[in-house]
């Protein structure tokens, strides 16, 4: 409590400046009982400063300056597997977030399944009309939705630069700082002037002391104009801001898929009054636009998922091994170009082989497994070769490199995949308390009872500021708590 009450921002400046000290500071935030009953451990967890309650310093002037806005932008996935970090993260989306979460789930869901019926299910013309009509006013309120959150961070201050942790200083905060710094420079101006009117009216004899003197107000003035142009400068680099909003790859998504589903209906209310009659276009460019939004629409549902912890650790998992392929695909694609071209110039005059392209197409295919060489001629020995050395380099070893080592990162990365999950959830949380009224918060914060103590056993008192609770014994493992605390609890 002194620490924190000494060092409201205490948080914000360990993230900044000492980001490996966290894990030791947020050990000392949790107090583990020594007995282990049905695999479960008592834990007094002391998270009222972490909460982020609007009412105290540590918590700054909006959800964006709360201490876990803060560790969720350190860049370091593993403190979200702390015990600290996993009470606060899951006592917050039981309690409001979850149901704000899966309301709006529930909104793309139903755009989902609107669009998916009237392009692709639906047969009969105006039934399929009126099932894409439902998709796009939902697009539209999607939409406007989302960008007016934007609109809104942004004009509150709360965007940030992109991969920056500050946030920006709403317009108004900024002009006074200019206004008040400009000030200052015009006060110590005039300090300098009535100084040197005194110093010039009373001592004739020192001219030369006054010349330096001079000299000096006027490099002080000179220095403190070009902090206040520097400071101009850089507000101006950092209104260049991206809204927190828009800085999840998933509203990204739905903004991109309203867009298209737009475009596409523009498309068909074009092509539907051009022929009459007519409820269904059918140009390849309302086709392919139709395609990506669907296509899109079904990728984006997968969010849904992000709310079960399980899931969403099994498809960060997979997001991480689609590095491992990416590598691959990338040292595949010289080593096609490469005996793509080759081929090329031995045959030419075979169709299959008449361009680059078409030899790419052709080697991509046997890695894929689409097409066999042997379903043409190929009685140059020189091609043969080729072919030889392309299937063992790319079939044979890279593929098996690469089961080898999606294998590894599988196993390497599912704990990391865990942190990451739980910190995804977090930067929800963040979302929808953004979106809360104050009060609220504070209502939710008044429910946890932090002002209440937490004794391991009736006859022993505990300090206030946290909750108790029964975690698995595992999950401590690794967390340096309190060691008189287990001799209490111990009953020595």
């Amino acid at each position: 409590k002194d620490l924190w009450e000494r060092h409201p921002n205490l948080i914000e400046t360990i993230c900044k400046d000492a980001p490996e000290l966290l894990p030791q500071l947020l050990d000392g935030h949790v107090w583990v009982s020594d007995r282990v009953v049905h695999g479960e451990r008592k834990g007094n967890f002391y998270v009222k400063e972490l909460w982020g309650d609007p009412r105290l310093p540590s918590s700054g002037h909006d959800v964006w300056h709360t201490p876990l806005a803060y560790l969720t932008r350190v860049n370091r996935p593993e403190l979200f597997s702390h015990p600290v970090m996993r009470v606060v993260v899951d006592l917050k989306w039981e309690m409001f977030a979850a149901k704000s979460f899966y309301i709006m789930q529930a909104i793309y869901i139903l755009q989902l399944l609107t669009a998916f019926t009237g392009y692709s299910i639906v047969t009969e013309p105006q039934a399929a009309l009126a099932l894409r009509a439902v998709s796009w006013a939902l697009a539209v309120g999607i939409l406007g939705y989302l960008l007016g959150i934007a609109g809104r961070q942004l004009c509150r201050g709360e965007g940030s630069n992109l991969g920056g942790v500050e946030t920006v200083e709403p317009i108004s905060v900024r002009l006074k700082k200019a206004h008040a710094l400009q000030g200052l420079v015009s006060q110590q101006k005039n300090q300098n002037i009535s100084v040197a009117e005194k110093t010039e009216k009373k001592e004739d004899e020192k001219t030369v002391d006054d010349d330096t003197k001079s000299e000096k107000s006027h490099k002080s003035e000179k220095k403190a104009a070009t902090a206040v142009v520097d400071m101009s400068a850089n507000k101006m680099k950092s209104g260049w801001a991206v809204p927190p909003i828009l800085k999840d790859k998933w509203n990204v998504g739905r903004i991109v898929c309203s867009i298209l589903l737009l475009a596409a209906a523009i498309i068909e209310f074009v092509e539907v009054n051009s022929d009459m009659g007519t409820y269904t276009p059918t140009s390849y460019t309302w086709r392919g636009v139709s395609a990506a939004v669907n296509v899109l629409l079904w990728v984006n549902c997968l969010e849904v998922f992000m709310g079960n912890q399980t899931i969403a650790s099994f498809l960060f998992s997979v997001q991480m091994m689609f590095l491992d392929v990416g590598k691959f695909l990338l040292i595949a694609l010289v080593l096609v170009l490469a005996f793509a071209s080759a081929i090329k110039i031995i045959i030419w005059e075979v169709d299959e082989y008449k361009t680059v392209g078409d030899s790419f197409l052709l080697l991509y295919g046997i890695i894929l497994g689409m097409w066999i060489p042997n379903d043409l001629p190929h009685t140059d020995h020189y091609v043969q070769v080729l072919l030889y050395l392309f299937g063992t380099a790319i079939c044979i070893l890279l593929l098996n490199l690469l089961i080898g080592q999606i294998t590894y990162s599988y196993e390497k990365t599912v704990d990391e995949a865990e942190a990451k999950a739980r910190l995804f959830r977090a930067n929800i949380i963040l979302a929808i308390e953004s979106l809360m009224a104050k009060d609220k918060l504070c209502a939710i914060a008044d429910t946890m009872g932090f002002d209440q103590p937490q004794p391991f056993e009736n006859n022993e008192a505990g300090p206030a500021g946290g909750v108790q609770l029964m975690q698995p014994a595992e999950s401590f493992k690794g967390v340096n708590a309190p060691k008189l605390i287990r001799i209490m609890d111990s009953g020595t």
